[in-house]
C-alpha cells in the first residue's frame, strides 16, 4: 500500500507541474499577444529577437532572428496568423480608410450566405458604379460564382455592389426589396460580422469600399483575412490568376486579371492570395497571405509612400521576403 501510495502522489506531482507550466505558458503568450501595437517606428512585438531563446512548452513560436528594416508605407503589420502574433508594426493599431481591401468582407458573407449557382440580375446602380468595374450590363445575369471572381480579382466595384444587393434579396427573403434597402442590410450584416469576429476597430458604409469611412486597423484586416482564407472557397478565388467569366446566357464574357502581382504576375512563392485596395484618400494597400514552413503569414500593407499601380505589391513582397529570411519556428 505504502508503494501505491507513493506512486499516486508522484504521480499528481507530476500532472501538477505540468498544468502549473501549460498556464504559465499561455499567459506568457497573451501576454506577447496583448501588447501594445502603436508606434511611431516600426517595432518588433511579439516575438523573441534572441536566438537562442525558446519555449519549448509553446509549440510553433515564432522567433525573428533580425530587427525590421522600415517599409515603405504609412501602415503596415506582420502576421503569424496560425499563433495570433504580430511580429512587426507599424501604426498598425491606427483606423484608417480600406479602399477595396473592404471586399474581403462582401465576399466571405456571400460565399457563406449564397448559393454560387445563384443567378443574379445585375441592377441598374450596381451597373453604372465608378471605379474598378467588371463592365457589367444593366439587366445581365450573372452567377454569384461569377460576380466573386470579378469582385475578388478585378476589384469590381459593379460586382461588390451586385453581390450586396443579392445578399440583400437573401437576407430579407424578399425579391422585390428596394435596391437601397437591399445594400443597407448588407452592409448592416457586415458590421455585425465583424462585431462577432471581435474585430471592433471594422466600420463598413458600402461593399466595395468607395467610402473613406470604411475604415479599419492593419492588424484588424489581418485577422479578418487569416478568418477568410480558412475559406477553401474563398481561397480558391483569390488564388486565381486570370479567369473569363460569362452571363448565364453565354453572350457577354469578362476577362479577369487577379490585380494582386503577387498572384498573376510574380509567382510568389507559397502566395496564398488576399486582396489589393486603392483611392486617393487610402493610397495603395495590399493584404497578402503566404504558406511558409507550413504556416500563414499575412503582410497588410496600408498607403504606400510611392503612388505607383504596383507599390503595394512591392512594399508586401517586402515584408514577406523579410519574413522568410528572419522568422524561424521553436
Amino acid at each position: 500500500m505504502d508503494t501505491e501510495k507513493k506512486v499516486t502522489l508522484t504521480t499528481k506531482l507530476i500532472v501538477f507541474s505540468l498544468l502549473v507550466v501549460a498556464f504559465k505558458g499561455v499567459n506568457l503568450l497573451n501576454l506577447y499577444r496583448g501588447a501594445n501595437t502603436t508606434s511611431v517606428n516600426p517595432k518588433v512585438l511579439g516575438a523573441s529577437l534572441s536566438k537562442d531563446v525558446s519555449f519549448g512548452f509553446l509549440p510553433d513560436y515564432p522567433i525573428l532572428q533580425d530587427e525590421a528594416p522600415k517599409f515603405a508605407a504609412r501602415q503596415y503589420t506582420l502576421f503569424d496568423a496560425d499563433s495570433g502574433i504580430f511580429l512587426v508594426n507599424q501604426s498598425a493599431s491606427e483606423p484608417v480608410p480600406l479602399a477595396s481591401t473592404t471586399k474581403i468582407m462582401t465576399t466571405i458573407l456571400a460565399i457563406e450566405e449564397l448559393d454560387l449557382n445563384r443567378i443574379h440580375t445585375v441592377h441598374r446602380s450596381s451597373a453604372l458604379q465608378i471605379g474598378s468595374t467588371v463592365q457589367l450590363r444593366i439587366d445581365e445575369k450573372i452567377s454569384v460564382e461569377s460576380l466573386l471572381y470579378a469582385a475578388l480579382l478585378n476589384s469590381g466595384n459593379d460586382s461588390a455592389f451586385s453581390l450586396a444587393h443579392e445578399l440583400g434579396i437573401h437576407y430579407s427573403n424578399n425579391p422585390n426589396i428596394g435596391y437601397d434597402d437591399a445594400i443597407n442590410i448588407t452592409v448592416n450584416k457586415m458590421n455585425e460580422k465583424a462585431k462577432s469576429l471581435g474585430l471592433s476597430s471594422l466600420s463598413f458604409t458600402d461593399p466595395a469600399g468607395l467610402d473613406s469611412l470604411n475604415v479599419g486597423t492593419a492588424q484588424d484586416m489581418a485577422k479578418l483575412a487569416h478568418y477568410a482564407v480558412q475559406n477553401d472557397t474563398f481561397k480558391r478565388f483569390v488564388g486565381t490568376a486570370e479567369k473569363t467569366v460569362h452571363s448565364a446566357d453565354g453572350l457577354l464574357s469578362h476577362q479577369l486579371k487577379n490585380s494582386n502581382r503577387l498572384i498573376s504576375e510574380w509567382n510568389y512563392p507559397g502566395a496564398i492570395g488576399i486582396k489589393t485596395g486603392f483611392t486617393p484618400e487610402a493610397g495603395h494597400n495590399l493584404i497578402a497571405a503566404i504558406n511558409y514552413k507550413g504556416h500563414i503569414i499575412i503582410a497588410v500593407v496600408f498607403n504606400t509612400y510611392a503612388d505607383t499601380k504596383t507599390a503595394s505589391a512591392e512594399v508586401a513582397r517586402d515584408i514577406l521576403d523579410f519574413a522568410q529570411r528572419s522568422v524561424n519556428y521553436h
